[in-house]
């Protein structure tokens, strides 16, 4: 494959947010944009790493997704080169911000997850 070609990207609709009931804490990274996110994975496995009880949440029709791999993406994390993942994945969140995206998704589902910007895009459905 040349470098300019890219591959079918997973575009889930589709997502699980991991929480234990009565449990508040938050994981902190320092980045205090990063760290106001509403974060999910689009692997129901993955989202049960971070807490017993599941919630599915859907991407309204209208909700629109920054999915990594893209040509969208590659355009937006130009130029993001000898950084740190979370200097990078924070980044593009904020271009995807300024960009008009309500959610970016990345293919490291386990730990960085889907970062939702306008929780408005999405419909959170009762536990799973």
């Amino acid at each position: 494959m040349r470098a300019h070609e890219l591959t079918e990207v997973e575009k889930p609709r589709v997502f699980y947010k991991g929480y234990n009931s009565g449990d508040t804490r938050r994981i902190k990274t320092g980045d205090s944009f990063w760290d106001s996110h509403f974060f999910v994975s689009s692997k129901e496995k993955d989202a049960r790493l971070y807490g017993t009880n599941i919630r599915r949440i859907e991407a309204k029709p209208s909700a629109k997704i920054l999915y990594e791999g893209t040509r969208p993406f590659i355009s937006l994390a130009k130029g993001l080169t000898h950084v740190g993942m979370l200097e990078w994945a924070s980044t593009i969140v904020k271009r995807a911000k300024e960009a008009g995206y309500d959610a970016v998704w990345f293919k490291r589902q386990g730990d960085i997850g889907t970062v939702i910007i306008n929780q408005r895009a999405f419909n959170v459905e009762k536990e799973i």
